[in-house]
């Protein structure tokens, strides 16, 4: 009994590995290779545990459902499924531009928030300024914050909108009007958020930090390590923009092809009720998906919002695939 469950759990776990990775069209004997190294380090402790549970009288579906709970608690899951995640990813360039994004996202906030807590720092007698009321309360001016501000959202919305439309040429062979058109909403959301969202939030935060007690005789860096940390994910998050647009214009561009059309989930993400609904469904069109969807598609309408790690695949002869 345990040899034939053993036996079927390898089973499984291959199958499991070999579906996922199919998705990615990587080295097949690579992906059985890795498979072998995981499962020859995995049964040994999975038998002695099996060992106990027979040792303690159980037998049939007990035995069975053992078997299944003592899985998930000797194997992790990112270790079960690292041979996915090593895996090479022909349309690996979707995940890579968003994360550089991300990353220059968070370059561009840290060098602004240097910036204003250097012109700060240099502007002299603040603490006097404090008491006499000229440090500004939240909703009045500030020269120097407004001004690091204003280039700093700029700077932010010049990267985005870069970004942004360098995704065209990642997705198309060729750029048509209609996948400008989808680039320059997006655009205008992300630049909204940033115009009446994080910027405005950041600086209520900038200020109130200024007339805090722990601001004290104000040294350089107070700023920078007071703020910089709660809202570096927040503007890094954005990025997730730039994910949401790429499966659109993946899904335009399937329809112009006239392909069927797959919603896949991330098996390492956890997703939200709408990723849950309509993820690892098959439709016969982008359009068809909106319809059924309300107009909602991965990292689009989702709850799970830029969070959204779904992603769309076209049918062809191999398969299911992101190209």
């Amino acid at each position: 009994m345990i040899n034939k469950l053993i036996s079927q759990l390898r089973s499984d776990l291959q199958s499991t590995i070999l579906e996922f990775a199919s998705r990615s069209d990587p080295d097949i004997k690579d992906i059985k290779a890795r498979a072998d190294n995981i499962t020859n380090r995995f049964f040994p402790a999975l038998l002695e545990r099996l060992q106990q549970a027979v040792e303690a009288g159980m037998s049939g579906a007990d035995l069975h459902g053992a078997l299944m709970a003592l899985t998930s608690q000797v194997v992790p899951p990112v270790e079960m499924f690292e041979v996915i995640r090593e895996a090479p990813v022909r349309s690996g360039r979707w995940e890579s531009s968003v994360h550089a994004l991300s990353q220059k996202l968070g370059q561009i906030f840290r060098g602004g928030v240097e910036d204003l807590d250097e012109k700060l720092e240099k502007d002299q007698n603040r603490k006097e300024r404090k008491v006499l009321g000229i440090i500004p309360r939240a909703g009045q001016g500030s020269a120097i914050i407004d001004k690091t501000l204003s280039d700093l959202r700029n700077d932010l919305d010049t990267e985005i909108t870069n970004s942004l439309m360098g995704a065209i040429p990642i997705v198309q062979d060729e750029t048509t009007p209609e996948a400008v058109q989808e680039a320059l909403q997006e655009i205008e959301l992300q630049r909204n958020h940033l115009i009446n969202s994080f910027i405005p939030a950041f600086r209520e935060k900038v200020v109130s930090f200024l007339e805090s007690d722990e601001a004290g005789g104000f040294e350089l860096g107070a700023l920078a390590v007071a703020l910089t940390t709660s809202f570096l994910s927040r503007i890094q998050s954005y990025a997730g923009g730039k994910w949401s647009l790429l499966n659109k214009l993946f899904g335009r561009k399937l329809d112009r092809e006239q392909r069927r059309i797959y919603w896949a989930r991330d098996f390492r993400a956890d997703h939200c009720e709408d990723c849950l609904e309509f993820g690892e469904r098959e439709y016969a069109s982008f359009q068809d998906l909106l319809n059924q969807t309300g107009g909602i598609s991965p990292a689009s309408g989702t709850a799970c919002q830029s969070r959204c790690r779904c992603s769309l695949l076209g049918e062809s002869i191999d398969g299911w695939v992101r190209s």
